[in-house]
């Protein structure tokens, strides 16, 4: 009986301990199984695949839409980096391009297309793009979407407006002193500089424009016109001068047609040509202010002589003095005005030559006359050259005992 039971104890104590065996192997598992799940997985980058491009190879225009999208197996996508490289292929590290980050999976880019020939309308030149995804745990795309392609854009044109002429003439006679203005088109674009080149005629290469990188040009600017002083005046054929205007397009794309009387003129120089602007002054019963009041008189500058004719007028009365200009020959408007009382000096402050201030005294105030001769001047400026011409014109009034 005793053995018996020591037997159960026996086999009871083999039993509890395979279960204490097996608790403890289970454990192990559990702890193995746990271990494992706590490293971490290793991120599978996303990838990225362009969806709206210019075929590989092509010609486009230097406008064009790009589309792209990307995809994540183990994650989601969180933003894009594009970037150009100047050419149709490249051979570098992804690393060395210049890459910016966005979140758009679209966009409008304008390139470059600067390589223009020395004849014909187009311009192009090669770009490649690309775009990498971005997925939520920084990891990027290690094989970007790319397409290469020739970017291609129309030349511009520039027009000379000015010194005025008659459609299509060529030749203009100026003074010593130019001012050439002009403007510019493109056809798929829009023009954002320009420059000139002033030779003479005769001066290599002979009634043609300078080369493109010859010093005769001047810097690119956003300007629209040019002052040229110190002509030499033309005593014969060398001495006559060729200006050509030039433009170029948001694209890079360089104007390389020159056409006579469009942007190309032929100047002669006469120095004894003026530009002086016309002017005229007036003397009016009331204040500038009033209207329709009776005109005492009038004196301009086409009559030097009458101007020193004194105008009889009542003591007492109240005048004031209106001026008109109009620019010189060589001008397009007028810029300045001013006025003096008993003082034929350049005045050396000026007005703008606008409707308010073209009256003298301004306001509702007007000047009373006084005994005696008093002398007006109007002094007016126009835009000619690079300082503007200047004219003065004056009214004498004498003041009458009614």
């Amino acid at each position: 009986m005793r053995r018996l039971i020591l037997r159960a104890v026996a086999r009871v104590g083999s039993i509890r301990g395979k279960r204490l065996m097996l608790g403890v192997a289970l454990l192990g598992c559990a702890c193995l199984a746990l271990s494992c799940g706590s490293d971490e997985r290793e991120n599978v980058p996303p990838d990225t695949e362009l969806i709206g491009f210019p075929p590989q190879g092509s010609e486009h225009s230097y406008k064009v839409v790009m589309s792209w999208e990307g995809s994540d197996p183990d994650g989601q996508v969180a933003a894009y980096e594009t970037a150009w490289h100047d050419g149709t292929a490249y051979t570098g590290m992804f690393e060395d391009l210049d890459w910016e980050e966005t979140v758009a999976t679209i966009d409008t880019f304008e390139v470059a297309a600067d390589s223009c020939p020395a004849i014909g309308p187009v311009c192009h030149h090669g770009h490649t793009f690309f775009v990498r995804a971005i997925d939520n745990d920084g990891a990027r795309d290690a094989t970007p979407a790319y397409v290469g392609f020739e970017a291609t854009s129309l030349t511009p044109r520039s027009r000379i407006v000015y010194p005025p002429r008659q459609a299509g003439q060529f030749e203009v006679t100026q003074p010593t002193c130019v001012k050439v203005g002009w403007e510019g088109s493109d056809p798929d674009g829009h023009v954002v500089m320009f420059r000139y080149a002033l030779k003479k005629v005769l001066d290599p290469p002979s009634e043609q424009p300078p080369p493109f990188g010859d010093s005769r040009w001047s810097p690119w600017t956003t300007a629209g016109e040019v002052v040229i002083t110190n002509l030499t005046p033309t005593a014969d054929p060398e001495d006559t001068w060729d200006l050509y205007t030039q433009a170029m397009d948001n694209a890079g794309a360089v104007e390389n047609v020159f056409d006579e009387a469009r942007n190309n003129i032929r100047i002669f120089v006469d120095e004894s040509l003026d530009s002086s602007p016309h002017v005229a002054i007036c003397c009016v019963e009331g204040a500038c202010t009033g209207e329709s009041e009776p005109t005492l008189g009038c004196r301009s500058t086409d009559d030097p002589a009458a101007m020193d004719v004194p105008i009889n007028v009542p003591v007492g009365t109240q005048v004031s003095f209106r001026a008109s200009a109009v620019q010189g020959a060589y001008a397009s408007k007028m810029i300045q005005i001013a006025f003096r009382v008993n003082d034929p000096e350049e005045p050396g402050a000026w007005l703008a030559y606008n409707d308010a201030n073209l009256c003298y005294p301004s306001g509702d105030q007007g000047y009373f006359v006084q005994p005696d001769l008093h002398t007006f001047y109007v002094w007016a400026k126009d835009n000619f050259c690079e300082f503007g011409s200047t004219a003065v014109a004056h009214i004498v009034i004498n003041g009458v005992t009614p």
